[in-house]
């Protein structure tokens, strides 16, 4: 591995672009633990943010792709990413380098998605990080990269799917994250016991307790320092850097969620389990609907102060790509909390539900159902201010249901001109936050509204 490297591999880019690639003892050291006899099936390399992961995932595809014998013929070699727009990163530089070295550009095919070898039929390809795609493929190796952002569902159908082949590698380059409950923490639990021998793992981490900005640690979380990365580009950032995030992405310590929404233990504070809500009770609902990809979300308030939440019903898709929203459930339960309560006001999120909002408006009254566009900063921003407000002076209570607390969990603060609204960790994140966000709308309403109030003469807001 380390002879092919250096001998048919160049660097793709920057000041030393063209010349033949010298492995530094660092990268020697990952090349030794992964292909020294008895190979490891699987494993997981962490470091800091621009230590070189993308060039090391590519130097594995491309030997992977040519010279790994020990798998035979047509070997399938892969690169996973959040996105296709990710991993085309890995796949750039290693199309690069096949470009650089003409021994290798003569035996390759190159296409806009795939590198192929036709003398024996392997090839390499980049993926998004979606278990459907890896259905049907027998991979000799599988790169994920960045883990923190990868399925665990993802990550284990890269594990299947090379089970059929002498000598699979399922390899995960990754930085940091903070998702205590994803697979990339528990890799790194199990990494850390040392005690599988098919698992191959290296973090390169600062001392946890070390103080963020004391350069003497930060070569231990970034290899490449003061070579390929510059000490005066960490210099900067860690002046204008949140510390969390200095930490998660250049010492490659694990932290709290970067843009946790409430302050820590605020929202388990207002936990109160004795109360219950008696039939007829004025209340508010808020909901938050969806089509297939996100949840759907009922959620009621009281209108009797301090204002009590609890959620009425819930529908999320699991792994069926092909799940839809019960619609009718959702009509339903609707139906039965008009019936059970007095139901003052129902605002609901108008995106993919026009149809059941005017439904519900003909047979509950216009001035009852109203709409709340939840993607409108101007409308949103307050009704998330005052619902943190409640939560951090313990005006408001909840029962404390499971999965109302993990939609608060997974909201992430979004700061705005008009104040901060709540948004997904990130793009196309699992981690639902539509609980969330109904409580949020329900909860505004609700202190819009006077218990006395009639039914059908709720005031338009």
């Amino acid at each position: 591995m380390v002879a092919f490297v250096e001998e048919f591999l160049r660097v793709p880019k920057g000041a030393s672009a063209g010349e033949r690639v010298r492995l530094r003892d660092w990268q020697r050291s990952i090349l030794h633990g992964l292909f020294d006899d008895p190979r490891p099936r699987s494993g997981l390399v962490t470091m800091g943010r621009k230590s070189g992961k993308s060039f090391l995932a590519a130097c594995l595809c491309l030997y992977g792709l040519v010279a790994d014998a020990e798998n035979g013929d047509s070997r399938e070699v892969y690169c996973v990413s959040s996105d296709e727009r990710t991993a085309a990163v890995t796949f750039g530089i290693a199309r690069r380098m096949v470009e650089l070295e003409p021994r290798l550009d003569d035996v390759l095919q190159t296409f806009q998605a795939k590198l192929g070898h036709p003398q024996d039929d392997s090839t390499f390809e980049f993926l998004p990080a979606e278990a459907n795609r890896l259905q049907g493929r027998s991979p000799t190796l599988c790169i994920a990269d960045e883990l923190h952002v990868t399925k665990e569902s993802t990550w284990l159908a890269m594990l299947l799917a090379g089970a059929a082949r002498p000598k699979p590698l399922t390899l995960a380059i990754s930085t940091a994250g903070e998702d205590l409950d994803g697979i990339a923490w528990k890799l790194t639990e199990h990494g850390r016991t040392g005690e599988d021998p098919d698992f191959f793992f290296r973090e390169f981490s600062a001392p946890a307790g070390c103080d963020h900005r004391d350069e003497s640690v930060w070569a231990s979380a970034n290899p490449g320092l003061y070579d390929f990365v510059a000490v005066e580009h960490l210099r900067a950032v860690a002046r204008t850097t949140r510390e969390s995030s200095f930490r998660r992405f250049f010492l490659n310590q694990w932290v709290k969620a970067e843009g946790a929404w409430l302050p820590l233990g605020a929202w388990a504070a207002c936990v109160d389990a004795t109360r219950v809500v008696p039939d007829g009770e004025s209340i508010v609902l808020g909901f938050d609907g969806s089509y297939s990809r996100d949840s759907t979300a009922v959620v009621a308030c009281t209108v009797a102060q301090p204002h009590h939440l609890f959620v009425l019903g819930v529908w999320e898709r699991g792994e069926d790509p092909s799940w839809r929203v019960p619609r009718a459930e959702v009509h339903a339960t609707v139906a039965a909390a008009f019936e059970r309560y007095r139901v003052l006001s129902l605002v609901a999120d108008p995106h993919g539900w026009g149809a059941e909002i005017q439904q519900w408006a003909d047979t509950y009254g216009a001035d009852v159902c109203l709409e709340f566009p939840t993607s409108s900063l101007p409308r949103m921003a307050p009704a998330t201010d005052s619902f943190y407000q409640a939560v951090c002076e313990r005006t408001l209570t909840h029962d404390g249901d499971a999965r109302l607390n993990a939609h608060v969990s997974n909201a992430r603060v979004r700061s705005s001109q008009w104040g901060d609204t709540v948004q997904k960790a990130y793009v196309g994140s699992p981690k639902k936050i539509d609980l969330a966000v109904a409580a949020i709308i329900a909860h505004h309403r609700a202190g819009q509204v006077k218990p006395e109030t009639r039914r059908r003469r709720v005031v338009a807001f």
